[in-house]
């Protein structure tokens, strides 16, 4: 924050200019609406650089969208492990006739809902 963004602030809560071109702030509600002025200006620039809080009743932090980058990622690299092991089946079905295919595909579908479903709830 920088010290013109504290005079603005300041004349928005109501400060006055004394001889010589300063400003105060004069009574309890002038000062409670800089200091609520400056906390909100505080909580955006906070919010900003990324930081919040991860979850209801942990502390504030700038680590959230490191962790849930990583645990997108990994969620990723799951759905693909599944096609992956989807497409295999298919190449088996195709190679041996296995009849036990539609069963093993229905469970790699079955994976691949269950993760984007608990995606689609974070």
């Amino acid at each position: 924050m920088t010290r013109d963004d504290i005079i603005r602030m300041a004349r928005e809560a109501g400060a006055g200019m004394l001889h010589g071109g300063e400003y105060s702030l004069f009574g309890d509600t002038a000062i409670e609406r800089f200091a609520a002025l400056v906390a909100a200006a505080e909580r955006e620039a906070m919010i900003a650089d990324g930081w919040r809080h991860c979850a209801q009743g942990q502390l504030t932090t700038q680590f959230c969208g490191q962790l849930e980058a990583a645990v997108a990622a990994e969620r990723e690299e799951i759905m693909l492990l599944c096609h992956e092991i989807e497409n295999d089946f298919k190449e088996e079905l195709g190679v041996t006739g296995d009849s036990k295919f539609y069963e093993r595909m229905l469970g790699v579908v079955e994976c691949i809902d269950e993760i984007r479903t608990r995606e689609q709830n974070v």
